[in-house]
């Protein structure tokens, strides 16, 4: 059939095998049904003016060479047992209330390849949109409103080659809805570039698609380069799957493009093995039951808030910007590294405050107490109490912690970072300690007033530094005989000298210094070298009893 072919039946119809380029056009409000089964080789547009069943449980449809349906009723895909279906046209709309419902038998799935867009030129037989742009903008009388009935089946869209998602548009011009029947629905999301999902998906009745949560899973598929945006506020309940490898972003990172997922339900989890990234501007969120092995990035203005002791992933935690907030029994203590990455990135404890069992590391501020009993880097700022137990390590980074709380010392501090420097600092600040009470305890090894050589320079610790109770490592005097130089190890003496060096270090330094490795084979190389080249440091060092030691100074109450 390579001209057109216009159906006027008002009953159930099949044609039978179809062939050719030209256009099949249903009239509008006929109320027929055009049964499409079997393969077929059209290669033309399909118009659908009132109801096509692309499929049902007894028989299967192909339609690989389709050019494009104009769908101006309901297309229905349905299948029998164990199949799947692909549909890989692009579907268009020219008028308000049309609709793609989509069904599936158990063991079946439907992958939807094309995307549903507005027609606003080209007439029946080659619709277009003049300007992609137009999907995301109200028409005159909503005539570009559109949508998807997913009633209890298996569904993807896209198949990992394409980034162009299928239903592009806001809640103002396409509905979706997840709904169950015989079983929920699965929507799994495969695309290889950016997409983003500008609706919520709810489980209402066509249009009225906020009316009642959706009752099905959302998956983000791990393909290579899948990153999908949910520039909506979500209403489904269940569960949402982030695969290695693929990317979630909540919200679109400008205004009016927040996002978010429906928390309150029963089913309500999030399986992260990707990277779930948070980036709304205005609206706060609260998210809960997070497990995985992925990562979580806090990256938007408006605050975010983890709660409850469902926060159980064991991937990166990462803020740049904004408030990262825990509440309500969430703890991170799974995360195997938290970066505050820039000056305005705050990590809001809580009134738990935050115990560090692995690094924590950047240039942010913890608003709370922080217990570390893993590995900190300076550079960041504790509004609260600062406690560093026996198996804690603080590293010196190129500038120092500061601390608004009291303050409580015990474990290792590590300062191997510190590179060799022409013209070393005459003091160097470990700690600034911005509150009233005097610091109490002392790294191990370090007691006040304890001397250690920095590459050519000895520097003794106070604990009594700055404004009486900072933690300095101030120059001594050329000429001056320390006397006890045996508290300086070999690595922390190989380090130093240049605080700005410090910048240098990676987190990954610092991540094998966690796992119990440190900078020693670093400052090892160091100190070899440094024992080459100034015979007066081994000379004071074998005072030290003999011993070589690493760049960390080892815990003590």
């Amino acid at each position: 059939m390579d001209g057109t072919l216009r159906l006027s039946l008002k009953s159930a119809y099949n044609l039978g095998t179809i062939s050719g380029a030209g256009l099949v056009t249903q009239p509008r409000f006929l109320w027929g049904t055009w049964d499409l089964s079997g393969i077929h080789s059209f290669s033309g547009v399909i118009d659908n003016g009132t109801q096509v069943n692309a499929g049902r449980p007894e028989f299967a449809t192909s339609l690989p060479r389709v050019r494009k349906v104009l769908n101006q009723g309901t297309w229905t895909v349905d299948t029998p047992l164990g199949q799947m279906v692909t549909m890989g046209m692009d579907f268009y709309q020219r008028e308000y209330g049309s609709d793609i419902n989509v069904q599936s038998r158990p063991g079946s799935k439907v992958v939807l390849t094309g995307q549903y867009s507005w027609s606003d030129q080209g007439g029946d037989t080659n619709p277009s949109l003049s300007d992609p742009g137009l999907n995301w903008t109200p028409a005159r009388k909503n005539v570009n409103k559109r949508g998807t009935n997913i009633k209890g089946a298996n569904v993807q869209w896209g198949d990992g080659t394409t980034n162009k998602i299928f239903m592009p548009g806001t809640a103002e011009t396409v509905y979706i809805n997840l709904l169950a029947a015989r079983s929920r629905s699965l929507l799994t999301f495969d695309y290889d570039g950016p997409v983003t999902l500008g609706a919520p998906i709810g489980g209402g009745r066509f249009h009225d698609t906020l009316s009642a949560p959706g009752a099905g899973d959302i998956v983000i598929r791990g393909t290579r380069g899948n990153d999908v945006t949910f520039a909506a506020v979500q209403y489904y309940d269940g569960s949402t799957t982030v695969e290695k490898g693929a990317v979630l972003r909540l919200g679109s990172g400008k205004p009016g493009g927040d996002g978010g997922l429906y928390t309150k339900g029963s089913l309500y989890k999030v399986v992260n093995n990707g990277s779930l990234v948070v980036r709304n501007t205005s609206r706060a969120l609260v998210l809960s039951r997070i497990s995985g092995d992925g990562s979580f990035t806090q990256a938007g203005a408006a605050t975010t808030t983890l709660t409850g002791s469902g926060v159980t992933y064991t991937g990166a935690t990462t803020v740049t910007k904004g408030t990262l907030a825990l509440r309500g029994g969430a703890t991170l203590g799974r995360s195997k590294v938290i970066r505050l990455t820039t000056a305005s990135a705050r990590l809001d404890t809580g009134p738990a405050g935050l115990r560090v069992g692995a690094l924590l590391t950047g240039s942010g501020t913890v608003t709370g107490s922080v217990t570390n009993d893993g590995v900190m880097a300076s550079g960041l700022t504790v509004t609260g109490a600062y406690t560093q137990g026996t198996k804690g390590q603080l590293v010196l980074r190129g500038r120092p912690l500061k601390v608004g709380g009291a303050v409580r010392l015990a474990g290792s501090l590590d300062l191997s970072s510190l590179g060799a420097a022409s013209n070393p600092a005459r003091t160097i600040t470990v700690l600034n300690h911005a509150g009233r009470e005097k610091t109490t305890g002392a790294f191990s090894g370090l007691k006040e007033g304890t001397a250690l050589k920095l590459g050519g320079t000895t520097y003794r610790i106070s604990y009594r530094g700055g404004d009486g109770n900072d933690v300095v490592l101030k120059a001594v005097a050329k000429g001056a005989s320390p006397a006890a130089t045996s508290g300086a190890r070999s690595g922390s003496a190989a380090g130093s000298g240049s605080v700005a060096a410090a910048d240098a270090s990676t987190d990954s330094g610092l991540a094998a210094s966690s796992s119990g490795l440190g900078f020693w084979p670093y400052a090892m190389a160091v100190g070899l070298l440094a024992g080459l080249m100034i015979p007066a440091t081994r000379k004071v060092r074998a005072r030290g009893n003999g011993r070589r030691r690493g760049g960390r100074h080892a815990a003590q109450g």
